[in-house]
């Protein structure tokens, strides 16, 4: 709650006093928060809470895309506030599509462990990581965009077709192996048995791994921005998030004690690809 009360404010004056968005979209954001906590208590489902913050990602990028647009007219549509902009809708929509049909024929088993040790206090645990959480990460992932949306700068130069590259790079990764899971997983003679096929030979998690990548594309496109070099603390903070709490540690405690998965683990990289850097 401490880091709720420093953070919530920081964003409120970044976003609305250094970057321009009006106030007024500050209380359009609790209510979707809101929306998506109520959405979540009527299906009795904590996997579809997990797109609360792509969600807002994108409502906040396609926010200051057309804020600026109505701001400055035609003018002040970039290359860059474009490609940015095109880049987090892809990445987004693409996203919660898969997602919300991945959840709609199985809950995901991390949630669902979650969710069955905190029976007694569920409601709240629901509340604290949809409303707070998720909407702190938001803030924090969609500071990138936001920034380069606000900003009337030249041309695209190298570092954003860097970050391009980079950003196609991690797309595959993500959408290929989420694309190979869903796959192995529709067989039933593949249940209890682990994806060690395609990408998912070269590494454990080529989704996060896709993911993380993404968003240190976004970031190069950002430093061509004035003061983007701060807006690091959206890929820091997917690469922490993914590498070493919600990502990658929940995943593997459900198969923590699955003989297949040790053997797995031994042979194949945590996130970085096989064919990039040996085992890690």
């Amino acid at each position: 709650m401490l880091i709720t009360l420093i953070i919530s404010p920081l964003f409120y004056f970044i976003y609305f006093y250094v970057l321009g968005i009006r106030p007024f979209a500050y209380f359009g954001i609790i209510l979707y928060l809101l929306s998506m906590f109520i959405f979540v208590q009527i299906k009795k489902d904590m996997s579809i809470g997990n797109v609360t913050w792509v969600g807002g990602v994108l409502l906040l990028t396609l926010y200051s895309f057309i804020h600026s647009m109505t701001q400055k007219g035609p003018w002040g549509i970039t290359p860059r506030k474009i490609l940015i902009t095109s880049l987090i809708s892809v990445w987004s929509i693409r996203l919660i599509i898969y997602l919300y049909l991945r959840y709609q024929k199985n809950a995901d088993p991390r949630f669902v462990k979650w969710e069955n040790s905190g029976a007694k206090f569920g409601f709240l645990a629901k509340f604290i990581w949809i409303v707070i959480l998720q909407g702190i990460l938001m803030l924090i992932m969609s500071f990138p965009s936001v920034m380069i949306n606000s900003q009337d700068l030249g041309g695209l130069n190298s570092l954003d077709f860097s970050g391009l590259l980079v950003w196609i790079i991690g797309f595959f990764f993500e959408s290929v192996g989420d694309y190979q899971l869903h796959a192995f997983l529709k067989k039933s003679n593949n249940h209890g048995k682990v994806m060690d096929q395609g990408l998912w030979k070269y590494t454990r998690h080529p989704n996060y791994f896709g993911e993380i990548t993404m968003w240190w594309g976004i970031y190069l496109i950002t430093l061509s921005t004035y003061a983007g070099f701060y807006t690091i603390i959206a890929p820091f903070t997917i690469t922490i998030l993914l590498a070493y709490f919600t990502g990658v540690p929940w995943a593997e405690s459900v198969f923590q004690n699955n003989p297949a998965y040790i053997a797995y683990k031994k042979r194949t990289n945590k996130l970085i690809p096989g064919f990039f850097l040996n085992k890690n």
